[in-house]
């Protein structure tokens, strides 16, 4: 069962609660105290901090998925394995972006010759490639209260962390493959009167939309044999499945069976670029 179903239909004290000069992970850290959590974030030094941010009507769970959205943050509880304690996690996708490699478990289809010597492992392997949700950019469009003027941030994949690729390779070429090249807003997204407040949280939020459709560009389940420490957040690397499908996916979901075969592990992972090197 998710552990996350705690802070769900869990309202705060009050009706509506106002969190004031604090940035996102400080708000996740606010939900964790008022739970008896342990909390953990990664570092953000450009994380912007928002005058203001209400919770009006909804459930912890719910807000804290939105506002970690919004930054392209993932929130998910986890285990320490000394104490047993459950700990909220709020942080970046461990998909290599920053120059951290992930925990990765390597993975392999069809028979050894093919498979340059990696066991095969994988029983079931299932790739899928969609460009049609795909856009070559993001505007979001606000306005600055305090600076009383509009804010318009328009976000793209080279400036966007962890949509990478090689040229034609990613979901944002992809679109630009697929729009009419007669029409330049053909694939564009724009989003009108977002509530942000500042330049800065406009191009997150710009950046986190672009990221989430890019993340559904190339998608995969699989099942393998084993594997009872796969996490989502892990990353699996895929040989034998071809130059195109193969290559390092990030795992959002996990289900373990045990029955009379043994143990196997089905997973969903994605990643934002074909072939086996962004």
């Amino acid at each position: 069962m998710d552990r996350l179903i705690v802070l769900r239909d869990s309202l705060p004290p009050e009706t509506d609660v106002t969190y004031r000069k604090k940035k996102d992970w400080q708000i996740a850290k606010a939900i964790a105290d008022r739970h008896h959590l342990r909390f953990e974030h990664d570092k953000d030094d450009d994380a912007p901090v928002h005058d203001f941010v209400p919770q009006r009507n909804v459930d912890d769970l719910k807000f804290l998925m939105e506002r970690a959205a919004r930054i392209d943050f993932k929130v998910f509880m986890k285990t320490d394995p000394k104490t047993g304690e459950d700990v909220l996690h709020f942080g970046k996708p461990t998909d290599g972006r920053d120059g951290t490699r992930a925990r990765t478990y390597v993975l392999a289809w069809g028979n050894l010759r093919n498979n340059s010597g990696v066991t095969p492992s994988l029983i079931e392997f299932k790739p899928t490639i969609s460009a049609s949700e795909q856009v070559q950019s993001v505007t979001v469009r606000g306005w600055d209260t305090r600076n009383k003027k509009a804010i318009s941030v328009t976000a793209s994949a080279p400036d966007t962390p962890g949509v990478s690729g090689k040229g034609q390779a990613t979901g944002p070429a992809a679109a630009g493959r697929v729009g009419d090249e007669k029409d330049s807003d053909a694939r564009k997204d724009v989003v009108v009167d977002a509530p942000v407040a500042t330049k800065e949280e406009a191009k997150r939020l710009a950046q986190a939309l672009l990221a989430e459709r890019a993340y559904a560009f190339l998608t995969a389940t699989g099942k393998a044999i084993g594997l009872p420490d796969l996490r989502p957040g892990d990353n699996v690397e895929i040989h034998g499945v071809g130059k195109r499908f193969s290559g390092t996916y990030y795992v959002t979901k996990v289900v373990h069976t045990l029955n009379a075969s043994g143990l196997l592990t089905e997973f969903t992972a994605r990643k934002t670029y074909e072939g086996d090197k962004p």
